[in-house]
């Protein structure tokens, strides 16, 4: 654990004072002989708690129960205050120094591929612009050319957008996903992902005349379209590293104000014109709460997860007040919803060549959607330190970062999200799914440019060649660094049958992992 694997001598750093100039607002989740406790640790450490955050407050320490109802947690969120559990604040103090966040919420040493995706042994990954010619998404970038990007999107605060996660949320640790135990992919026989369409009329959707299958080149929105589930399932596969299958059409029968699926009602709402006209005029917006319900009925016995499909757009609370919405998920029960009525609306706008780009941008959307909801179900909580899939909010994708270190990244309302994960997440899915995590890169790369996601592809396809050329670089400084220290011992024990230095030649990744053990 962590609470192990601190720096040595921690009598001395702590005197010098972890937190000197930190300061911090505690949460109203914990009692008060845990805040007095917390209160004393912190100015112990040379820190400073407030009541109320400021501009200047470094950390807000929560609870994974805060509730949204303490208006604190909204005004930390808004100014870019990051949330850090009492365990990151204690580990600090233990250390004698203050912990980069995103260090310590990545766990060293790393639990394989030390050398992979991670912005402590590889800098370049946050600091060093690439070159990349084109997009596919829809953002609006600023403060660089279009040959300027770079792999990680990160921000001053650890807040990659204030808009990036819910206000009550925490960002999960590594450590966090190990201690809930969730899981497996093949505990309990429960080993594929399951694609579920949800039609209105059976057989007769996914025709060869619509006009998304001209827009996205072969792929419509049509939920029993088997060039949409073949596409999902090219991409799902080595994203989660699962066995992805297609589960036969289940029928939805819409009526006025309620639709029945499975035997499970599900409320209707309906929009697009005025109150009193007929039915046929208007569009219908499902309740995604009902219809959860009637999708978790279709989860097969051996399906990790079920993931429904549906053309009709989905809500979640009032209509009016409530949010449309492209997907939802219950995690715990593992049952995902989806819309794939932005992708159909977006083939019908303009011109072809407007329609498919404006269908490309729409794809890689969903397709974003559907593994961050489905990563719900692998027990993944929303991440607010990177950009990164897990990101709570998207409107559009662009692989690509602006510049980093910028508190608001992005131009206008738009929330622009990703399709890969963070250094972090990244190293969370990988505790259920089992994957070696570069060799998930190289498969990704392939899925994604198989799909027409041509971002997405440049993007794991830059960052694999750097796991590559670490793997080479550690094998050549441990083969350098054996030789010399093969030549050193020959010279000092002529004569002498002792080694000056008995103490073993370690590769890289091997210093990686044991540089910050206790002595």
């Amino acid at each position: 654990t962590l609470h192990e694997t601190v720096m040595p001598d921690r009598a001395a750093k702590r005197s010098r004072g972890a937190l000197s100039g930190v300061e911090v607002v505690i949460g109203s989740e914990y009692p008060n002989s845990k805040r007095d406790a917390l209160t004393q640790l912190i100015k112990g450490a040379g820190g400073n708690v407030v009541e109320h955050p400021r501009q200047q407050t470094q950390f807000l320490v929560q609870g994974h129960n805060d509730e949204e109802c303490d208006e604190r947690l909204e005004t930390c969120c808004s100014l870019g205050i990051l949330g850090v559990p009492a365990g990151y604040i204690e580990d600090c103090v233990a250390a004698g120094e203050l912990i980069p966040f995103r260090r310590w919420a990545m766990g060293w040493p790393t639990p394989s591929d030390p050398l992979f995706l991670n912005p402590f042994t590889d800098p370049t990954l946050e600091e060093t612009p690439i070159h990349f010619e084109g997009a596919s998404g829809g953002g609006q970038r600023r403060d660089h050319g279009s040959d300027r990007r770079w792999l990680l999107g990160v921000t001053e605060h650890g807040n990659v957008d204030h808009r990036c996660r819910e206000v009550e949320e925490l960002n999960q640790s590594v450590r966090d996903m190990k201690e809930q135990n969730w899981p497996a992919v093949g505990s309990d026989g429960r080993k594929s992902i399951y694609l579920l369409p949800i039609v209105t009329r059976p057989g007769k959707q996914a025709r060869r005349g619509n006009p998304a299958r001209a827009a996205g080149g072969g792929i419509t929105g049509v939920p029993d379209d088997p060039a949409l589930l073949d596409a999902l399932a090219t991409f799902l596969g080595p994203y989660f590293g699962a066995d992805v299958r297609a589960l036969k059409p289940t029928e939805i029968k819409i009526g006025k104000t309620s639709a029945k699926m499975c035997g499970v009602n599900i409320a209707v709402e309906r929009v697009g014109t005025d109150s009193g006209a007929p039915a046929s005029a208007t569009t219908p917006v499902l309740s995604v709460l009902d219809l959860l319900d009637a999708i978790e009925t279709q989860l097969p016995p051996d399906g990790y997860c079920v993931l429904g499909l549906t053309s009709e757009r989905i809500y979640e609370g009032e209509i009016g007040t409530g949010t449309e919405m492209l997907g939802r998920a219950f995690g715990g029960s593992r049952i995902a919803a989806f819309s794939t009525a932005t992708m159909l609306e977006a083939a019908k706008s303009g011109g072809a060549k407007r329609a498919k780009s404006s269908f490309t941008a729409s794809f890689a959307h969903l397709v974003a959607t559907v593994a961050h909801e489905t990563m719900h179900c692998f027990g993944l909580d929303h991440c607010g330190l990177y950009s990164c899939c897990m990101n709570s909010w998207a409107d559009t994708v662009e692989e690509f970062a602006p510049p980093p270190h910028h508190d608001h990244a992005w131009d206008g309302d738009a929330v622009v999200g990703v399709v890969h994960l963070c250094p972090v997440c990244v190293r969370k899915l990988q505790i259920p799914c089992g994957f070696v995590p570069k060799d998930r890169c190289a498969a990704l790369a392939k899925a994604c440019a198989a799909i027409g996601l041509d971002e997405q592809s440049a993007w794991y396809k830059e960052v694999g060649a750097r796991a590559i050329a670490a793997v080479d670089h550690q094998v050549q400084v441990g083969v350098a660094e054996s030789a010399s220290s093969n030549t050193d011992i020959e010279v000092e024990s002529n004569g002498d049958d002792k080694s000056p230095d008995s103490s073993p030649v370690l590769p890289l990744a091997a210093r990686l992992a044991t540089r910050r053990r206790p002595k």
